[in-house]
């Protein structure tokens, strides 16, 4: 049985919560201004939901700690096979964070496209992200977009390489 998208019903009258589920599958809030706080509420409903495949979150201000809450996310979630961060300056700790989680869960994790294009990606961010095709060699995570990063050419270049050799 797949675990369901928690939402809330809000009273405006009384300011009562009340919890409905949802088969909800995609996901897409770009360019919403939901900055750090509003990803942290949206992460903690992605570490328990198994339906959603896509989420969309491109240009949303999402900073690292913003980004520290997706990675802790996606250390738990089995389902999502599309993130899309494009535009949101996660810089390298951020980066790194979202890293961590998906290679923590990498016996279960689903994800397949990861988009990190302009998030302020240093060196050590595309790195970070660059070394989850090494955990991923059998092909599960696919596509990583990193275009539009500070990084230097040669780590480009590095992850190009590594791209090659894995037979992508």
């Amino acid at each position: 049985a797949k675990a369901l998208l928690p939402t809330f019903h809000v009273d405006r009258s009384t300011g009562s919560k009340e919890r409905t589920d949802s088969n909800l599958q995609v996901l897409l809030l770009g360019d919403n201004r939901m900055r750090d706080r509003g990803v942290r509420e949206l992460a903690a409903m992605l570490a328990e939901n198994q339906s959603l495949t896509v989420l969309g979150l491109a240009r949303n201000t999402i900073g690292k700690p913003g980004a520290i809450a997706l990675g802790e996310a996606l250390a738990r979630n089995r389902g999502l096979v599309e993130l899309q961060l494009d535009g949101n300056p996660i810089r390298d700790g951020g980066a790194a964070a979202v890293a961590a989680g998906v290679a923590e869960n990498r016996e279960f994790s689903a994800l397949r496209t990861l988009w990190a294009t302009d998030c302020g990606l240093g060196e050590y961010g595309v790195t970070a992200l660059g070394n989850l095709l090494e955990v991923f060699k059998d092909g599960l995570l696919h596509t990583l977009l990193l275009e539009g990063n500070p990084a230097l050419p040669a780590d480009a270049d590095a992850a190009n390489e590594a791209w090659k050799t894995l037979g992508r």
